[in-house]
């Protein structure tokens, strides 16, 4: 089964496991299609190094040098069309059906790779195609939204209610959950004293890492934490706009705040380790609520108990293998952190589930089997 693979998230080397495992099985010949720019913490990023010994072919294709996954294109067009010329069984395309260049990628393989069976993945959880996309133009990415989703084959959702959604706007092939991974190797418990000492951590650390931006409600944790009269520091790794405003609102509420810039994936794992418990206080905007929360699944491999808001997908992510808060209610968020500091018992059993939840839902060589059983559907 040959299967071609076009993943922006590929870029960061930590994101081709999948296709690692993938590759496992023995019918599957991949070639993994990356971009050359891609959009990253506000800034563009090039592809991080090529495995030499990699089971699969790795491919650069120039793109839009802004980076943007959804109002992107692919601008090696003749090396795109060679691509397709090989008359893949699978080609799996790792963007929402709006996306413009799975458009792109589609519009050409009816050209040039008829036969192919198209797969495309979505994190829906609002239904802007029902409702408004928040771009401008927003009538131009319902039409390609309607466009792409007529012409393929398969579409591996994230989200619970990708489901209905999918159903609701029209499309009529197979659906399958598919979900985030984590590399066990990387994401696990380690020693981090240095890195505590050189961070100056002092009492029970509640920590964070992700994009500094007020859907994240990162004032919430602030908030939470000024209301317990106990010695705790907040670690945040990341950045964003809303930076400035976290740490002014720390100041004036007397928390201990520490503040690092974003992290390579490669380097993440130390972080989680230097927590005594993460926390992802998402809150829910009008054209956006959390369509997963990778961290959590990071966090709880390195044996880091959650909580998370009950935004978006983040409870069912958790599921019983953490706590979830209401929504931007400090007060609630409060008294689960403190479950956590006083209660070793729980804590200690959140590990536990935590760990047995992520090795059974959501490591790279069950989401890779996931992938390859709807190939599997599609070819039979």
């Amino acid at each position: 089964m040959e299967i071609i693979v076009f993943d922006h998230n590929a870029n960061i080397s930590g994101y081709r496991k999948r296709y690692e495992e993938l590759c496992k099985f023995k019918d599957v010949k991949l070639t993994l299609v990356i971009p050359k720019y891609l959009d990253y913490y506000n800034g563009v990023k090039t592809p991080d190094a090529i495995l030499e010994n990699a089971q699969y072919e790795t491919i650069i294709l120039e793109n839009t040098k802004n980076g943007k996954v959804h109002r992107g294109f692919y601008t090696d067009i003749i090396g795109l069309i060679k691509l397709l010329k090989k008359q893949p069984d699978i080609i799996y395309i790792f963007a929402e059906p709006e996306a413009f260049y799975a458009l792109q990628i589609i519009c050409l393989a009816r050209m040039f790779s008829k036969n192919s069976k198209i797969i495309l993945t979505t994190f829906i959880n609002i239904n802007y195609y029902k409702t408004k996309y928040p771009y401008q133009w927003s009538f131009l990415y319902k039409w390609v939204y309607k466009y792409n989703i007529k012409r393929v084959h398969g579409i591996m959702t994230n989200t619970k209610i990708g489901f209905e959604m999918l159903r609701e706007n029209g499309f009529k092939g197979r659906i399958a959950y598919e979900g985030l991974g984590v590399d066990l190797t990387q994401f696990r418990k380690k020693d981090v004293n240095l890195l505590k000492s050189n961070l100056k951590l002092n009492g029970f650390v509640v920590g964070f890492i992700g994009r500094i931006e007020y859907e994240k409600g990162l004032d919430t944790l602030i908030k939470a934490i000024s209301l317990i009269k106990n010695n705790i520091t907040v670690l945040i790794v990341g950045d964003g706009s809303y930076k400035n405003e976290i740490i002014e609102l720390a100041k004036k509420h007397n928390v201990n705040l520490i503040v690092t810039k974003a992290v390579s994936h490669g380097g993440v794992a130390d972080y989680y380790n230097c927590m005594d418990v993460f926390v992802l206080p998402s809150r829910t905007m009008s054209h956006w609520k959390e369509q997963f929360g990778r961290v959590l699944i990071e966090a709880m491999a390195c044996g880091i108990p959650v909580i998370g808001s009950n935004s978006g997908e983040i409870s069912n992510v958790i599921s019983n293998a953490g706590l979830i808060f209401n929504e931007g209610d400090e007060n609630d968020l409060s008294k689960n952190i403190v479950k956590l500091m006083k209660n070793d018992s729980l804590r200690n059993e959140l590990i536990k589930l935590g760990k047995e939840h992520v090795g059974q839902n959501y490591t790279w060589d069950r989401i890779a089997l996931k992938l390859y059983g709807m190939c599997q559907d599609l070819v039979s």
